[in-house]
């Protein structure tokens, strides 16, 4: 009995809300977050994410991602095509698995349409976009959020 106690607190404790600093206030100062939100340092370049629908959960989401030179553009452009492969995989760390695979559709030079996002369930999650030249990484953002 004292086992399944315990069993049951462990599991109550694993899907509590938790407590996170934003990774963004932990990196540097807000100006910086604002002039480069999602920093791609190999690649130079510089994103933002902005929500059409969400973040939210169960239900679908949808955002945009916006890409520029860190040296040449700002959040309103011109915008860029980042060099490599775009891949978007979300996450929820405390639990250890992902979600659904998301569908990306370029608008137009360096504006992604980031579709089918699903935060299966309430928590932790992180928005994971990769740069990929096949399978390798070349480089990589994440934007951390809590539903």
């Amino acid at each position: 009995m004292r086992a399944l106690i315990l069993l049951l607190s462990f599991f109550a404790a694993a899907c509590a809300r938790p407590d996170y600093i934003d990774p963004i206030s932990r990196n540097g100062s807000q100006s910086q977050a604002t002039d480069c939100p999602l920093k791609f340092t190999q690649s130079s370049l510089c994103a933002s994410l902005d929500w059409v629908q969400g973040p939210q959960s169960p239900n679908e989401s949808e955002f945009i991602l916006k890409f520029w030179n860190k040296s040449s553009g700002t959040k309103a452009g011109p915008f860029v095509d980042p060099p490599q492969t775009l891949s978007v995989i979300l996450w929820m760390p405390s639990m250890g698995h992902g979600s659904s695979p998301v569908t990306i559709e370029k608008i137009e030079d360096g504006t992604y349409r980031v579709r089918r996002v699903y935060f299966i369930m309430p928590g932790d999650w992180e928005i994971r976009t990769f740069l990929k030249d096949g399978a390798t990484v070349i480089d990589q953002a994440t934007v951390s959020l809590v539903l």
